[in-house]
């Protein structure tokens, strides 16, 4: 293997995948890059068998091969490279040397040989997603999902594909995202899907300049992802995602509206006062304000703010989970938000106003009970 390439084209092409790469793995070979070079074609490999990456990329070309090398320790040389085209090529059986105007640099690879196949997958469907639209679906719920491996359905977003709407969701037990898309159209009779987390979140930096349109295909245990010389491949979540509409009230009368930044930034500022443990802040709604009330009994400390709202229904009291509802509210980017609420038992209903009317959007978040 023989190839040139600018230090920064390179450099730019690994840190897509590198996030793939186990930190910690018993199958040394996942620690590696590999690279397959095929004329002017050099496609670059990065897996931890359930998440699979490859880029393509433009080199100049003298001499084709395989090599499977570190992959972080050939990012950091990498990264220290001046910026100018770097001479790489086959050393010993399976290494590599890297030569640059100043200096020349060798790193021991292993086998290529051994470097896990791609899977070989059979689509069930292959459907096509604009990229801001699907980043947006990711943002809209990734950081609502379960971290307890024992709840393995919880730990990725729900994709539930029918002929005329696109329904994805996450959940922790604690909070709930909820995405309709009203105009997706997968020609699909219904079928759903759980992505894990960890490929959502890789996927959603690799869409950060692309323009062109996903295909997104569908088979019995993986996803793949094809877009701007980059494929993805993802193994599924095994298990029933759990019914989560059951447990989106339907009957919450009262309504509290208010400025939604004006709320995050208040909320920041009690939330700092908060029970450590808890993180507890009380909503004392009132019919033409919303009071925001912190304390920690241990530590001696409280705050309160008051914000201006409209509220249609009976005052009450409710308590959150502060960090939770900060959550909600960075993921709202209209001017003002909607709370649908019943007793200070029931889940509580957060809605952005003047949303996309082809996206409806919904968050659901579970009160605490209240310490005082």
């Amino acid at each position: 293997m023989k190839f040139k390439i600018n230090q920064k084209v390179f450099l730019n092409e690994i840190q897509k995948i590198v996030g793939v790469i186990p930190s910690k793995t018993p199958i040394p070979i996942l620690e590696n890059f590999l690279f397959k070079l095929e004329k002017s074609q050099l496609e670059i490999t990065a897996t931890d068998l359930d998440i699979s990456i490859s880029v393509t990329v433009d080199v100049d070309a003298e001499r084709n091969g395989d090599k499977s090398v570190p992959a972080r320790k050939f990012m950091e040389l990498l990264r220290e490279m001046p910026d100018e085209d770097l001479l790489i090529e086959s050393e010993g059986e399976w290494g590599i040397r890297i030569s640059t105007s100043a200096g020349q640099y060798k790193i021991p690879g292993q086998d290529p040989d051994n470097f896990p196949v791609l899977p070989a997958i059979e689509k069930i469907a292959d459907l096509s997603i604009a990229p801001e639209k699907l980043k947006f679906l990711v943002e809209m719920t990734s950081f609502a999902v379960s971290r307890d491996p024992l709840r393995p359905a919880l730990t990725g977003v729900y994709f539930h594909f029918e002929p005329d709407c696109l329904t994805v969701v996450s959940t922790d037990g604690h909070r709930l995202s909820k995405l309709v898309d009203n105009k997706f159209s997968s020609g699909l009779e219904s079928s759903g899907l759980i992505l894990p987390t960890s490929a959502l979140n890789q996927l959603a930096k690799l869409l950060d300049d692309v323009t062109a349109a996903v295909r997104f295909g569908i088979a019995k245990n993986h996803v793949v992802l094809d877009f701007e010389r980059t494929t993805m491949f993802c193994r599924l979540i095994d298990g029933k995602y759990p019914p989560y509409n059951s447990v989106i009230p339907q009957d919450n009368s009262n309504q509290l509206v208010v400025g939604s930044k004006e709320l995050l930034t208040a909320l920041r500022r009690v939330a700092i006062l908060s029970n450590t443990t808890t993180h507890q802040v009380v909503f004392d709604v009132q019919p033409d304000k919303l009071g925001l009330l912190t304390e920690d009994s241990e530590f001696g400390s409280e705050g309160s703010e008051s914000l201006a709202a409209e509220f249609a229904g009976s005052d009450t009291q409710l308590a959150f989970n502060s960090h939770y509802l900060q959550e909600i509210l960075k993921h709202i980017s209209t001017d003002k938000v909607l709370f649908k609420f019943g007793d200070a038992s029931k889940p509580v209903l957060v809605f952005p106003t003047g949303e996309d009317k082809d996206i409806d959007l919904l968050f659901l978040l579970m009160p605490i009970r209240m310490q005082r």
